[in-house]
C-alpha cells in the first residue's frame, strides 16, 4: 500500500492513490500504524530504496574522470554487468561474468577501430584473445584450454591475404605451423614432436596455379639430426616431378614422375608413372626403370662406374 520515496525520508508514496503524504499530515499515523503490521514488508521496500539508490537502479552509472568518465552497469542489487571506461581516444569495455567478480571479456577499442579483445573462463583463464597490430594491417587470434594452456595462434594479414596458423599440443609445446595465401598453402609448413622439436619442414609455393613443394625430415637421433630431403614440383598435367635425396646431402637419390588423387593433399600415396632414376651416392646412375599406371615395365641396372649390368623386362 506504502511505498518509499528515493530521496526524501519524511513522506511516503501511497500507491493506491497515488498521492504523496508528509510526516505533519494526518495520514502519517495511518502509514506508522500498516507498517507496523507489515514489518517485512517495510523492510523490503527499504532495502529495494537503497539499492537503487547504491547501484543506480540498474541503469548506467557515469563517473567523469581527467582523460574520460568511466560507466558502470549493475544489476538492482549491485552485482556488476558492465564496465566501460573511455580515456582519449581509448575505449576499455569489460562485461562481467554473473559472479560481478572475473570478466567474461574485455574489449579495448581505439577511435573506431578495435585493438584487442579477451575472452575469460568462468575460472578466471583466458579462453581467447584478439590483438590487433599498430598499423591495423594484421589480426592475431589465440586460443587456449581450460588450464591456461594455448592450444591454437591465428595470424591473418589483410593487406597480403595471408594467414599463419600455429597448432599446440596438449602440453602447450608447437605441434604444427602453416603459412597460407589466398586460402591456400604457401609457404612454408613444419610439423614438431610432442617435445617441440623440429621433425618435418614442407615449403609450399604457388606460382601461376603451378604448385612446387619441398620436403625435409629432420631425425633427431642421428648425429647432427641428419636429413631426408623431398621435393615435389606440380606440372601441367597436375603430376609431380619428385626427387629424393641422400640423407643429410644434395646428392639426387631417385627422381621420376608422381600421381597423386585429389583427395591425397599431403602426397602420401603417390603411383609412379613414366621414367623413373636412382643413383649410387657417387652421382652415377644406378638404375632405370619404366612404369606404366603404377606397374613396371622394364629395368636396366648399372654398375658404379656406370657400365651395363642388365637388363630386366617385368611383363
Amino acid at each position: 500500500m506504502y511505498r518509499k520515496l528515493l530521496y526524501n525520508n519524511d513522506c511516503i508514496l501511497n500507491i493506491l492513490t497515488n498521492t504523496v503524504i508528509f510526516n505533519f499530515e494526518e495520514d502519517w499515523k495511518l502509514y506508522l500504524e500498516w507498517g507496523n503490521s507489515n514489518i517485512d514488508v517495510v523492510k523490503k521496500d527499504i532495502l529495494i530504496k537503497n539499492n537503487t539508490l547504491l547501484w543506480n537502479g540498474g541503469a548506467p552509472k557515469k563517473e567523469i574522470t581527467e582523460t574520460g568518465y568511466i560507466s558502470t552497469l549493475s544489476d538492482k542489487v549491485g552485482n556488476i554487468l558492465k564496465r566501460t571506461t573511455v580515456s582519449n581516444d581509448t575505449t576499455t569495455t569489460e562485461v562481467i561474468h554473473s559472479n560481478s567478480i572475473i570478466p567474461s571479456k574485455i574489449l579495448n577499442w581505439c577511435s573506431t577501430n578495435i585493438i584487442n579483445a579477451c575472452t575469460y573462463y568462468l575460472n578466471g583463464t583466458l579462453m581467447n584473445e584478439l590483438i590487433r597490430s599498430h598499423d591495423g594491417n594484421s589480426i592475431t587470434e589465440t586460443y587456449y584450454d581450460t588450464d591456461g594452456i594455448l592450444t591454437k595462434s591465428i595470424t591473418e594479414n589483410i593487406n597480403l591475404n595471408t594467414k599463419l596458423v600455429k597448432v599446440f599440443n596438449e602440453h602447450g609445446n608447437l605441434f604444427t605451423l602453416t603459412n597460407y595465401k589466398n586460402g591456400i598453402l604457401n609457404g612454408v609448413h613444419q610439423s614438431f614432436d610432442k617435445d617441440g622439436n623440429l621433425s618435418k619442414e614442407c615449403s609450399y609455393y604457388t606460382d601461376n596455379k603451378i604448385q612446387s613443394i619441398k620436403y625435409k625430415y629432420i631425425y633427431h637421433n642421428s648425429p647432427n639430426g641428419v636429413v631426408l630431403s623431398e621435393s615435389y614440383n606440380k606440372r601441367s598435367d597436375g603430376n609431380y616431378d619428385f626427387v629424393d635425396y641422400f640423407h643429410g646431402t644434395e646428392l639426387i637419390r631417385a627422381k621420376g614422375i608422381q600421381k597423386f588423387r585429389s583427395s591425397d593433399t599431403n602426397l602420401k600415396t603417390g603411383i609412379m608413372i613414366g621414367t623413373w632414376v636412382f643413383y649410387h651416392s657417387s652421382g652415377t646412375k644406378e638404375s632405370e626403370h619404366i612404369f606404366l599406371n603404377g606397374k613396371i615395365m622394364t629395368s636396366t641396372i648399372y654398375y658404379e662406374d656406370n657400365t651395363l649390368n642388365h637388363s630386366i623386362h617385368h611383363v
